[in-house]
């Protein structure tokens, strides 16, 4: 259903200008009343400065209509920008759960990890036996800041003769900035300095020790034994790694001479015994992590937001503007015992 939004061009650059202290706030006039929307929808505040930066589910919300330069559609503008601040993720594509709570508080969520249920035989006439220490537990997960910034001259945004080009290159680097950031927390977190504990260092996760910096096929393998003797479901499992342990494990031969790869690409994905390998350069090199995607929970807490720094060291002599994007986020892993790393 469409909010009733005048179509127009969504602009980062424009809403940052507006920001300033002096700036003139008609300038983002379009993008302020977005984030306004979005603020209002909000069960309680989260008392952040800045402005609120469109989701994705909230760019399908907006009323799609013609822009009045470019011909393009305003959903399409606000999700280009909605896209740069919360990118999708490797493991998003790998299949872990992401959800966002418009809310500051804790979130709990519910342990399954197979001490919650029980069976046995039952012997005929014979009463049905009491079931002990099944607790119910939760992982509690709170907003871990990830800030990502990029400066740019007004100057030459000013006098840039393609502005959408301009802009759409700011963008995309930005996207990146943020994405690598956010992986590397969820991946490799080490749980203080402000950051999730990512799952490489999952508390009473599983591990194996490989004896070189590339593990073999039968270490892979053991890696492997290991999570399915945790109960881990084949179908919903993946290893993250570094590209460059991708690309060793890629010429790395199962059998000396016998062609077949540690991993081979299959059906559209890097695979090692039909399970996927997903590569990210925020994963530690030499760490390979192996995990059911199902059982991991990504959680966002409230909007992207956006500050604007045109001050500190020395940008206002140069007339550079620096653009902080916040985004509040936490990983929770329902089974520690399905998540098992490997390293040398």
């Amino acid at each position: 259903m469409g909010l009733g939004v005048k179509a127009r061009r969504y602009s980062l650059i424009d809403l940052a200008e507006s920001m300033k202290p002096g700036g003139d706030i008609r300038t983002g006039k379009f993008e302020r009343n977005i984030s306004s929307m979005m603020l209002e929808v909000m069960p309680s505040h989260h008392g952040r400065m800045g402005c609120a930066i469109p989701s994705e589910e909230f760019a399908c919300d907006l009323e799609i209509g013609t822009a009045t330069a470019g011909g393009n559609l305003v959903g399409t503008d606000v999700l280009v920008v909605a896209k740069a601040a919360r990118p999708r993720l490797v493991l998003e594509e790998a299949g872990c759960q992401v959800r966002t709570v418009n809310d500051v508080g804790e979130v709990h969520l519910p342990v399954f990890d197979g001490s919650l249920a029980t069976s046995t035989w039952i012997a005929e006439g014979a009463a049905s036996p009491s079931f002990t220490a099944l607790e119910v537990r939760a992982v509690t997960m709170t907003g871990k800041q990830c800030s990502s910034r990029i400066a740019y001259s007004r100057r030459v945004a000013v006098g840039a003769p393609d502005r959408r080009a301009f802009e759409g290159a700011l963008l995309a680097e930005l996207r990146a900035a943020v994405q690598h950031q956010i992986e590397a927390g969820l991946l490799v977190g080490t749980g203080g300095s402000g950051q999730p504990t990512g799952l490489a260092n999952t508390p009473g996760a599983g591990s194996v020790t490989y004896a070189g910096s590339t593990p073999t096929y039968g270490e892979l393998m053991t890696q492997v034994a290991t999570y399915a003797d945790a109960d881990g479901p084949l179908g919903t499992a993946a290893f993250f790694c570094h590209p460059s342990d991708l690309t060793a494990l890629l010429n790395t031969q199962v059998t000396a001479g016998g062609g077949r790869t540690a991993v081979e690409y299959v059906n559209g994905a890097y695979r090692c015994v039909g399970i996927p390998f997903h590569a990210s350069t925020a994963q530690t090199e030499g760490t390979i992590t192996l995990t059911d995607t199902s059982r991991v929970q990504i959680v966002y807490f409230g909007p992207t937001t956006v500050i604007v720094d045109p001050f500190s060291n020395g940008k206002s002599k140069h007339g550079t503007t620096e653009v902080h994007l916040h985004n509040f986020v936490d990983v929770g892993v329902a089974d520690p015992s399905l998540v098992v790393v490997g390293s040398s």
